[in-house]
């Protein structure tokens, strides 16, 4: 009989297992690198273009990480092997959903975290909630719940400073930061970590009830997985809109939290009259005289960030939109870009990355505040809450299917003027690369929206 031993982050297989059990498990536990093919590896015969996540050790035992039990368990039994899975702890089980301290939850941010608690192994898994959909909400409520210490991990320091809000709003006072030059450590009962920082020290030894890794998409990058599978928690959970990746890396999302646990469509939260509706508008533009071999980088600059009858447009449509009493947030890839379109729209304000820390934290709560009506800037895509958006412009072109989403959720947060959210993107013509982009973005907004978006 195998026994899978679980130890931290992973499990070991103690016991013989058959060269053909190996070469399912591997099977099973690997995917395909986004354009392997292309890697002199690959094409010199030293690489077969596969992650690999069932490995072994110096000592001969095969292991895998935690959040991968299931599709080992699966495989077993597929193969009628017994087995025992060993764990240090019982799995946490919620009879009643009664709220710790007053901290209540909508329907169907309760029922995320009961499947969670009860369905998921370990207690452990995704909640994937779509943007301003209450996800850290559902984290918090889970940890004030288990009542034990906690790490949150982020990746951007507005995140980190937003669940510091967080946190105190929910009642923990005891709490450390670590990034954005400060170092608190892990003595604290609650501890919010930039991933940067993080895999600058030396995470030996360091344990806590909860690991929540927030934006857990951002997982399968090298510096984040390794960061995320050598703390060791107890119970672990990752937050996204977005748990899938258009490079076939979700697995690793996966194997560090665990399967996903509940989900819910932006369709159902509208209908609920959780979320705003959107409306989508998806403005035609002149084709641009581009060279069909010119570089991606060119393009890019040439149909989009130099593109004059593409930044017209935008200014005329956030007056537009201004003119109207909406707030408008557009949203820009490149510093350059956004400091073209603040210069031809009144009022309006810039902010990115290099903005000084204290201007930026400034000008991002004058938004919130309304007092800034428009704001131009890279920064408004993963996490970051800001109620009020009731128009989006979607200036950044692109491909990505995350940043896409994730940007457009900021202004689906329901606004007490206007029950719906102008959202505002471009067909851009004239070069494949830009057609091939504006696709993309239209199989991701009716993947993500279904019959909401109509243009």
């Amino acid at each position: 009989m195998l026994t899978l031993n679980r130890s931290n982050s992973y499990f070991f297989i103690n016991g013989e297992i058959s060269p053909d059990i190996v070469e399912s498990l591997d099977r099973v536990l690997s995917y395909y690198v986004q354009n392997y093919e292309k890697t002199d590896a690959f094409q010199s015969g030293k690489w077969d273009g596969k992650e690999r996540l069932f490995r072994r050790a110096k000592n001969g035992s095969y292991y895998f990480p935690f959040g991968l039990i299931d599709n080992v368990i699966q495989v077993l039994s597929i193969w009628d092997i017994p087995f025992e899975v060993k764990e240090p702890r019982e799995n946490a089980r919620i009879e009643e959903m009664n709220d710790p301290d007053g901290f209540s939850l909508r329907e169907y941010q309760r029922e995320a975290i009961y499947k969670l608690v009860n369905n998921c192994y370990n207690s452990s898994g995704v909640i994937a909630l779509p943007t301003a959909a209450g996800k850290t909400r559902c984290a918090l409520w889970w940890a004030k719940k288990l009542n034990l210490p906690f790490i949150v991990v982020v990746h951007r320091k507005e995140l980190m400073y937003q669940w510091r809000d967080a946190i105190l709003d929910a009642g923990f006072t005891d709490y450390g930061l670590i990034g954005d030059g400060i170092n608190d450590t892990f003595k604290h009962f609650v501890t919010i970590g930039m991933v940067q920082t993080l895999n600058n020290m030396d995470l030996t030894g360091v344990e806590t009830g909860l690991l929540c890794v927030d934006e857990c998409h951002c997982i399968p990058s090298k510096t984040a997985y390794s960061v995320c599978m050598k703390i060791k928690a107890d119970y672990r959970l990752g937050l996204s809109a977005t748990p899938t990746r258009s490079d076939g890396a979700e697995m690793k999302i996966f194997a560090c939290c665990g399967t996903i646990a509940a989900s819910i469509s932006v369709e159902q939260l509208v209908e609920g009259g959780y979320l705003a509706a959107p409306i989508f508008r998806m403005e035609n533009l002149s084709p641009v005289r581009l060279k069909y071999n010119e570089s991606w980088q060119q393009v890019y600059k040439q149909g989009i960030v130099l593109n004059f009858e593409r930044n017209d447009r935008i200014s005329q449509i956030a007056e537009e939109y201004l003119s109207k009493g909406r707030q408008v947030y557009i949203h820009v890839n490149q510093i350059d870009h956004g400091k073209c379109l603040t210069g031809m729209i009144d009022g309006a304000v810039f902010v990115c990355g290099s903005t000084k820390k204290k201007e930026r934290a400034n000008i991002i709560e004058r938004f919130k505040s309304g007092e800034i009506r428009c704001l131009v800037s890279t920064l408004l895509k993963e996490g970051v809450s800001i109620d009020g958006i009731s128009c989006l412009i979607y200036a950044a072109g692109g491909k990505s299917e995350v940043a896409t989403i994730q940007t457009i959720g900021r202004a689906l947060r329901m606004d007490k003027e206007f029950g719906d959210a102008i959202i505002v993107d471009f067909i851009e013509r004239g070069h494949r690369i830009l057609e091939n982009h504006v696709q993309e973005r239209i199989n991701a907004y009716r993947e993500t929206y279904g019959d909401l978006f109509q243009y």
